[in-house]
């Protein structure tokens, strides 16, 4: 979910809210944030995915709103089978197009030197969207620190193991076919965007990021 981490007690941004308006290229096609991005690398097929990279934003429309369609729109297609496994490595690729084809969020990033903290998107992500920062911090600095990359690395990949899943999603994060983003589909959140938080937050109340569909399209009407 979206919302900025904070650095020594500091909000960090622009750059670290998944929701934010930073228009990037991924694989060929131009995502409005990192969470667009993300949604777009969870779906199975084309057809899913290419639905997401067609939600641009409107007119006005603030971050907020449309990093809820982009996610609505996520949770309604068909994952890929190994999505559980391979999600916080896809959140790494994307949040690292983002950052480093926007020098003002790789500024903000490199400015900061403590770890990073979020509080509001449920407790799984709560705990990996900083970690996620603090690799891609470490890994862009000129002098980062190779030893705590290393180890934050094996932390992920203890977590895509331990799902069952041997082959990291980095390993073939190519481009599968998509359709020009040439019109908004129309989707919109029905639900107040508070509310909807506030459902998630319950519904991670295991700590694993998962949401079942069933009580999504309950929230949603």
């Amino acid at each position: 979910m979206g919302g900025p981490c904070l650095s020594d007690g500091k909000t960090v941004k622009p750059g670290t809210d998944n929701f934010e308006l930073k228009p990037f290229i991924m694989h060929g096609v131009q995502y409005w944030s990192s969470e667009h991005a993300y949604q777009a690398l969870k779906m199975s097929n084309s057809a899913d995915r290419t639905k997401i990279v067609k939600l641009v934003p409107r007119k006005g429309e603030k971050a907020w709103d449309h990093g809820m369609r982009v996610w609505q729109k996520g949770q309604q297609g068909k994952a890929r089978s190994d999505w559980e496994a391979v999600k916080i490595e896809a959140m790494y690729f994307a949040n690292k197009c983002k950052i480093e084809q926007n020098p003002d969020c790789l500024e903000a990033l490199l400015a900061t030197t403590g770890p990073f903290t979020h509080s509001g998107s449920g407790a799984f992500w709560d705990y990996w969207n900083p970690v996620l920062l603090e690799v891609i911090r470490e890994e862009l600095r000129s002098d980062g620190n190779a030893a705590r990359v290393a180890s934050l690395w094996a932390e992920m990949e203890a977590y895509r193991k331990k799902k069952g899943c041997e082959r990291s999603f980095l390993e073939d994060a190519v481009a599968a076919p998509e359709e020009p983003a040439d019109a908004d589909d129309g989707s919109a959140v029905s639900k107040s965007p508070e509310a909807l938080l506030q459902a998630f937050q319950n519904w991670d109340a295991n700590g694993d990021g998962t949401i079942d569909r069933q009580e999504l399209m309950a929230a949603m009407v």
